[in-house]
C-alpha cells in the first residue's frame, strides 16, 4: 500500500541534484522535514546528506525523527559551545566521513565550517608498524600521546588507548573492533595481530 503519491518532493529533489544544497524553512515541523530527507534518499545517489542546525536543543529530535524515516546512519557532529576537538574525536569523525556508506551528520555550523587535518597531514600522523622491522619505543608512544590517544593501566583496553608491559604494546585504535598487540624483542617488531579482549585469542 502507497500512502504518499510517487512524485511527492520532486521538484525540491531536482533541486538538490543541481545545487548540491537546500534550505528547508519551518518552525517546529522537524517531523516533516526528516520525512522529506528520507524521500531525498529514496530517489537519489547521494552518499553524505548534512543536516546544519542551528538550535542545539532540537538535535536530540532532529536525529529520533530521522532515524524514525529512514535507515540509514545518522551521525551527531554537534559540539557543545567551547569545546575544542581533539586529534582522536577528528580522526573518528574523518573517518565516519570517507566510509563509503550513506549517511546523514547531524551538524552546527560552527563545526560545519571548522578547519581539519588535511589528507597530507594525516598520512604524516599515521604510525607505520611492520614485523621485523626495527621499533623506537618513545619515538612511537609520543606519536600516541600527539594522535590523542591516552595511557591505560588497565590491560582491557578501551577505543583510543594504548598500554605497555615489557616487550609488548597493545593500542586499541578507534576505527577497529579490536585491539592490536606488538610483540618486541628487543628493538626489533617480533609480531602484529589483531587480538580478542574477551577471549584472549588472536583473530
Amino acid at each position: 500500500m502507497q500512502f504518499f503519491p510517487s512524485d511527492l518532493h520532486q521538484d525540491q529533489i531536482k533541486h538538490l541534484r543541481q545545487q548540491r544544497k537546500l534550505t528547508l524553512s519551518g518552525t517546529g515541523n522537524l517531523n516533516a522535514k526528516s520525512f522529506f530527507l528520507s524521500r531525498v534518499f529514496q530517489q537519489s545517489d547521494f552518499l553524505n546528506l548534512f543536516w546544519v542546525i542551528e538550535d542545539s536543543a532540537e538535535v536530540e529530535k532532529v536525529v529520533a525523527n530521522i532515524r524514525f524515516w529512514s535507515p540509514v546512519p545518522v551521525h551527531n557532529f554537534t559540539q557543545a559551545e567551547g569545546k575544542i576537538l581533539g586529534p582522536l574525536e577528528k580522526m573518528l569523525r574523518l573517518y565516519t566521513l570517507l566510509k563509503k556508506e550513506r549517511k546523514v551528520i547531524v551538524i552546527d555550523p560552527a563545526t560545519f565550517f571548522s578547519s581539519y587535518s588535511s589528507r597530507q597531514d594525516m598520512e604524516d600522523q599515521t604510525i607505520h608498524l611492520k614485523k621485523g622491522e626495527r621499533f623506537d619505543n618513545m619515538e612511537v608512544i609520543n606519536q600516541l600521546l600527539d594522535n590523542g590517544y591516552e595511557f591505560s593501566a588497565d590491560e582491557f583496553l578501551m577505543p583510543g588507548t594504548y598500554c605497555q608491559k615489557g616487550g609488548i604494546l597493545n593500542v586499541f585504535i578507534p576505527t577497529m573492533m579490536s585491539p592490536v598487540k606488538v610483540e618486541l624483542d628487543g628493538t626489533k617488531i617480533e609480531a602484529i595481530y589483531e587480538y580478542d579482549q574477551e577471549e584472549k585469542q588472536v583473530s
